[in-house]
Protein backbone atom coordinates (compact mmCIF):
# COMPACT_ATOMS: atom_id res chain seq x y z
CA UNK A 1 0.00 0.00 0.00
CA UNK A 2 1.23 3.63 -0.94
CA UNK A 3 2.01 6.49 1.25
CA UNK A 4 -0.68 7.97 -0.77
CA UNK A 5 -3.58 5.52 0.40
CA UNK A 6 -2.32 5.14 3.81
CA UNK A 7 -2.21 9.34 4.53
CA UNK A 8 -5.76 9.09 2.68
CA UNK A 9 -7.06 6.11 4.86
CA UNK A 10 -6.10 7.94 8.31
CA UNK A 11 -7.39 11.12 7.07
CA UNK A 12 -10.65 9.58 6.67
CA UNK A 13 -10.86 7.48 9.90
CA UNK A 14 -9.57 10.50 11.95
CA UNK A 15 -12.59 12.56 10.73
CA UNK A 16 -14.92 10.10 11.44
CA UNK A 17 -13.45 9.64 14.88
CA UNK A 18 -13.74 13.08 15.25
CA UNK A 19 -17.12 13.26 14.49
CA UNK A 20 -18.00 10.66 17.07
CA UNK A 21 -16.07 12.33 19.79
CA UNK A 22 -19.50 13.40 20.89
CA UNK A 23 -21.44 10.79 19.58
CA UNK A 24 -24.97 8.85 20.44
CA UNK A 25 -26.94 12.28 19.59
CA UNK A 26 -30.47 12.05 18.56
CA UNK A 27 -31.37 14.53 15.47
CA UNK A 28 -33.30 16.45 17.72
CA UNK A 29 -30.08 17.06 19.66
CA UNK A 30 -27.88 17.66 16.44
CA UNK A 31 -30.53 20.23 14.88
CA UNK A 32 -30.28 22.00 18.42
CA UNK A 33 -26.48 21.88 18.43
CA UNK A 34 -26.35 19.61 20.78
CA UNK A 35 -27.55 22.50 23.37
CA UNK A 36 -30.06 20.17 25.08
CA UNK A 37 -28.83 20.72 29.14
CA UNK A 38 -31.51 22.48 30.20
CA UNK A 39 -34.99 20.48 28.40
CA UNK A 40 -36.19 17.98 30.19
CA UNK A 41 -36.60 14.74 28.48
CA UNK A 42 -38.81 14.13 25.24
CA UNK A 43 -39.86 10.46 26.22
CA UNK A 44 -37.14 9.08 24.19
CA UNK A 45 -34.38 8.75 26.18
CA UNK A 46 -32.85 11.64 24.29
CA UNK A 47 -31.82 13.35 27.49
CA UNK A 48 -29.41 10.47 28.79
CA UNK A 49 -26.56 11.34 27.23
CA UNK A 50 -27.12 15.20 27.43
CA UNK A 51 -28.27 15.44 31.11
CA UNK A 52 -29.72 12.62 32.63
CA UNK A 53 -31.41 15.05 35.01
CA UNK A 54 -34.26 15.29 32.13
CA UNK A 55 -35.12 11.93 32.59
CA UNK A 56 -38.29 12.32 34.18
CA UNK A 57 -40.98 12.43 31.47
CA UNK A 58 -44.35 12.60 31.15
CA UNK A 59 -44.68 9.32 28.82
CA UNK A 60 -42.80 6.51 28.25
CA UNK A 61 -40.88 5.94 24.73
CA UNK A 62 -38.14 4.47 22.94
CA UNK A 63 -36.16 6.10 19.63
CA UNK A 64 -34.47 4.37 16.82
CA UNK A 65 -32.03 6.29 15.38
CA UNK A 66 -29.50 5.66 12.01
CA UNK A 67 -27.08 8.16 9.72
CA UNK A 68 -24.45 7.41 6.92
CA UNK A 69 -21.99 10.13 7.71
CA UNK A 70 -20.48 12.20 5.18
CA UNK A 71 -22.04 9.52 2.15
CA UNK A 72 -18.56 7.73 2.88
CA UNK A 73 -19.90 3.94 2.10
CA UNK A 74 -19.03 1.58 5.07
CA UNK A 75 -19.63 3.98 7.22
CA UNK A 76 -22.77 4.26 9.17
CA UNK A 77 -23.93 4.77 12.90
CA UNK A 78 -27.26 3.34 14.88
CA UNK A 79 -28.66 3.54 17.96
CA UNK A 80 -31.64 3.17 20.58
CA UNK A 81 -32.69 4.53 23.30
CA UNK A 82 -35.64 3.53 25.65
CA UNK A 83 -37.24 5.98 28.64
CA UNK A 84 -40.05 5.28 31.07
CA UNK A 85 -41.45 7.24 34.23
CA UNK A 86 -42.67 5.77 37.86
CA UNK A 87 -44.25 8.72 39.88
CA UNK A 88 -41.35 11.34 39.90
CA UNK A 89 -38.88 9.23 39.09
CA UNK A 90 -37.42 8.77 35.64
CA UNK A 91 -35.34 5.56 34.40
CA UNK A 92 -33.27 5.65 30.77
CA UNK A 93 -31.25 3.05 29.06
CA UNK A 94 -29.47 3.29 25.35
CA UNK A 95 -27.21 0.95 23.15
CA UNK A 96 -25.38 3.03 20.25
CA UNK A 97 -23.15 1.49 17.77
CA UNK A 98 -20.84 3.60 15.42
CA UNK A 99 -18.51 2.01 12.26
CA UNK A 100 -16.60 2.46 9.13
CA UNK A 101 -15.16 -0.15 6.93
CA UNK A 102 -13.14 0.90 4.53
CA UNK A 103 -11.48 -0.97 1.51
CA UNK A 104 -8.61 -0.48 -0.42
CA UNK A 105 -7.63 -3.04 -3.52
CA UNK A 106 -4.14 -1.42 -4.33
CA UNK A 107 -2.92 -3.66 -7.43
CA UNK A 108 -4.58 -7.30 -6.32
CA UNK A 109 -3.96 -6.92 -2.51
CA UNK A 110 -7.22 -5.80 -0.92
CA UNK A 111 -7.02 -4.79 2.86
CA UNK A 112 -9.69 -3.81 5.02
CA UNK A 113 -9.33 -0.72 7.04
CA UNK A 114 -11.74 0.31 9.93
CA UNK A 115 -13.06 1.73 13.07
CA UNK A 116 -15.83 0.70 15.29
CA UNK A 117 -16.90 1.99 18.22
CA UNK A 118 -19.60 1.27 21.14
CA UNK A 119 -21.17 3.26 23.47
CA UNK A 120 -24.80 1.96 26.09
CA UNK A 121 -25.73 3.07 29.40
CA UNK A 122 -28.18 3.30 31.89
CA UNK A 123 -29.51 6.14 33.89
CA UNK A 124 -32.05 7.46 36.36
CA UNK A 125 -33.81 10.66 37.78
CA UNK A 126 -35.52 12.28 40.72
CA UNK A 127 -38.00 15.24 40.20
CA UNK A 128 -38.47 17.17 43.44
CA UNK A 129 -40.89 19.94 42.18
CA UNK A 130 -38.67 22.65 39.54
CA UNK A 131 -35.69 21.01 40.73
CA UNK A 132 -34.37 17.15 39.17
CA UNK A 133 -31.15 15.47 39.86
CA UNK A 134 -30.01 12.27 37.62
CA UNK A 135 -26.80 10.20 37.27
CA UNK A 136 -25.66 8.14 34.20
CA UNK A 137 -23.54 5.23 33.86
CA UNK A 138 -21.68 4.29 30.54
CA UNK A 139 -19.23 1.73 28.73
CA UNK A 140 -17.49 3.32 25.81
CA UNK A 141 -15.24 1.25 23.65
CA UNK A 142 -13.28 1.60 20.54
CA UNK A 143 -11.06 -0.34 17.90
CA UNK A 144 -8.89 0.71 14.92
CA UNK A 145 -7.80 -1.03 12.77
CA UNK A 146 -5.47 -0.88 9.72
CA UNK A 147 -3.82 -2.62 6.73
CA UNK A 148 -5.33 -6.03 6.94
CA UNK A 149 -7.07 -5.59 10.19
CA UNK A 150 -4.05 -4.99 11.86
CA UNK A 151 -5.02 -3.25 15.37
CA UNK A 152 -3.87 -0.33 15.88
CA UNK A 153 -5.25 0.43 19.50
CA UNK A 154 -7.77 -0.13 21.50
CA UNK A 155 -9.75 1.93 24.11
CA UNK A 156 -12.13 0.70 26.86
CA UNK A 157 -14.03 2.64 30.17
CA UNK A 158 -16.13 2.78 32.18
CA UNK A 159 -17.80 6.57 33.35
CA UNK A 160 -20.69 7.87 34.65
CA UNK A 161 -22.52 11.51 33.99
CA UNK A 162 -24.34 13.52 36.96
CA UNK A 163 -26.57 16.45 36.38
CA UNK A 164 -28.88 19.19 37.64
CA UNK A 165 -32.04 20.69 36.25
CA UNK A 166 -34.04 23.70 37.61
CA UNK A 167 -36.78 24.07 35.36
CA UNK A 168 -39.64 26.38 34.99
CA UNK A 169 -42.85 26.76 32.08
CA UNK A 170 -40.46 29.36 30.44
CA UNK A 171 -37.08 28.81 31.57
CA UNK A 172 -34.54 26.38 32.69
CA UNK A 173 -31.08 26.00 33.80
CA UNK A 174 -29.10 22.73 33.48
CA UNK A 175 -25.33 21.70 34.84
CA UNK A 176 -24.05 18.62 33.80
CA UNK A 177 -20.37 16.97 34.58
CA UNK A 178 -19.84 13.98 32.13
CA UNK A 179 -16.99 11.69 31.67
CA UNK A 180 -16.37 11.07 35.52
CA UNK A 181 -14.17 7.87 35.34
CA UNK A 182 -16.26 4.85 37.20
CA UNK A 183 -12.96 2.27 36.11
CA UNK A 184 -9.47 2.10 35.50
CA UNK A 185 -9.56 3.33 31.21
CA UNK A 186 -7.46 1.02 29.19
CA UNK A 187 -5.81 2.95 26.12
CA UNK A 188 -7.27 6.61 27.46
CA UNK A 189 -7.12 9.28 29.78
CA UNK A 190 -10.56 10.22 30.04
CA UNK A 191 -11.15 13.95 30.10
CA UNK A 192 -14.15 15.27 32.32
CA UNK A 193 -16.33 17.80 31.27
CA UNK A 194 -18.41 20.27 32.26
CA UNK A 195 -21.75 21.87 31.13
CA UNK A 196 -23.72 24.51 31.57
CA UNK A 197 -27.33 24.90 29.91
CA UNK A 198 -30.14 27.96 29.63
CA UNK A 199 -33.00 27.46 28.06
CA UNK A 200 -35.59 30.34 27.28
CA UNK A 201 -39.27 29.80 26.22
CA UNK A 202 -41.67 26.90 26.66
CA UNK A 203 -40.94 23.52 25.30
CA UNK A 204 -43.54 22.33 22.75
CA UNK A 205 -44.12 26.14 21.47
CA UNK A 206 -40.47 28.09 20.93
CA UNK A 207 -37.32 27.83 22.83
CA UNK A 208 -33.85 28.75 22.25
CA UNK A 209 -31.02 26.99 23.76
CA UNK A 210 -27.58 28.08 24.60
CA UNK A 211 -25.11 25.60 26.14
CA UNK A 212 -21.34 26.78 27.75
CA UNK A 213 -19.11 23.52 27.49
CA UNK A 214 -15.87 23.84 29.42
CA UNK A 215 -13.53 20.55 27.76
CA UNK A 216 -9.78 20.02 26.80
CA UNK A 217 -8.93 21.03 23.33
CA UNK A 218 -7.02 18.46 21.04
CA UNK A 219 -3.25 20.68 22.61
CA UNK A 220 -4.50 19.53 26.12
CA UNK A 221 -5.95 22.89 26.94
CA UNK A 222 -9.36 23.62 28.79
CA UNK A 223 -11.45 25.90 26.28
CA UNK A 224 -14.83 26.98 26.80
CA UNK A 225 -17.61 25.81 23.21
CA UNK A 226 -21.01 27.52 23.22
CA UNK A 227 -23.73 26.11 21.02
CA UNK A 228 -26.94 25.77 20.80
CA UNK A 229 -30.25 26.23 18.68
CA UNK A 230 -34.20 27.41 18.37
CA UNK A 231 -36.76 25.08 18.17
CA UNK A 232 -40.43 25.93 17.03
CA UNK A 233 -43.25 23.72 16.77
CA UNK A 234 -45.40 25.82 14.11
CA UNK A 235 -47.96 23.31 14.26
CA UNK A 236 -49.31 20.54 16.89
CA UNK A 237 -47.30 18.02 15.07
CA UNK A 238 -44.83 20.04 13.08
CA UNK A 239 -41.47 21.05 14.49
CA UNK A 240 -38.26 23.50 12.73
CA UNK A 241 -34.86 23.46 14.61
CA UNK A 242 -31.50 25.64 13.46
CA UNK A 243 -28.39 25.35 16.00
CA UNK A 244 -24.70 25.82 15.63
CA UNK A 245 -22.73 22.58 16.86
CA UNK A 246 -19.19 22.66 18.67
CA UNK A 247 -17.48 23.10 15.70
CA UNK A 248 -19.60 26.49 14.98
CA UNK A 249 -21.46 24.51 12.30
CA UNK A 250 -24.52 25.20 10.84
CA UNK A 251 -27.55 22.27 11.55
CA UNK A 252 -31.16 22.12 11.14
CA UNK A 253 -33.95 19.33 11.34
CA UNK A 254 -37.49 19.02 11.55
CA UNK A 255 -39.62 16.82 13.31
CA UNK A 256 -43.30 15.30 12.41
CA UNK A 257 -45.55 13.60 14.79
CA UNK A 258 -48.75 11.42 14.60
CA UNK A 259 -50.58 9.72 17.12
CA UNK A 260 -47.88 7.84 18.99
CA UNK A 261 -45.50 8.42 16.22
CA UNK A 262 -42.85 11.32 15.79
CA UNK A 263 -40.20 11.21 12.83
CA UNK A 264 -37.04 13.48 13.17
CA UNK A 265 -34.69 14.56 10.67
CA UNK A 266 -31.28 16.69 10.97
CA UNK A 267 -28.49 18.12 8.59
CA UNK A 268 -25.53 19.41 9.24
CA UNK A 269 -22.73 20.97 7.32
CA UNK A 270 -19.23 19.42 8.45
CA UNK A 271 -16.27 20.36 5.93
CA UNK A 272 -15.42 16.53 5.37
CA UNK A 273 -19.18 15.86 3.36
CA UNK A 274 -23.04 17.23 4.78
CA UNK A 275 -24.65 14.42 6.93
CA UNK A 276 -27.89 13.69 7.38
CA UNK A 277 -29.79 11.84 10.06
CA UNK A 278 -32.79 10.15 10.51
CA UNK A 279 -34.73 8.48 13.71
CA UNK A 280 -38.01 6.90 14.12
CA UNK A 281 -39.54 7.49 18.29
CA UNK A 282 -43.17 5.86 19.68
CA UNK A 283 -44.61 6.75 22.78
CA UNK A 284 -46.48 4.49 24.68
Amino acid sequence: MSTKHIIHILSVLLIIVMHTVAAHQTPRAIALGDGISAIAGSGFGEALSKNPAGLFPDKSGCIIYYDEGFAIDGYESKGANFEFAVGKIGFGVFSYDNRAVLIESPGEETNTNGFCEKKAGIGFAIKNQKISYGVGIWNYAQNFHLFDSTQLSSISYVAADFGLQYLKEKMGIGIVVRGIPFSNSRGVDREVEYCLGLRMGKVNEIISTVDFTIAKNSIGEYGTIIHGGVESWLLPNLAVRIGLDYAGMFTAGIGVGKNKLQFDYAYKAHPAGRTHYLATSYRF
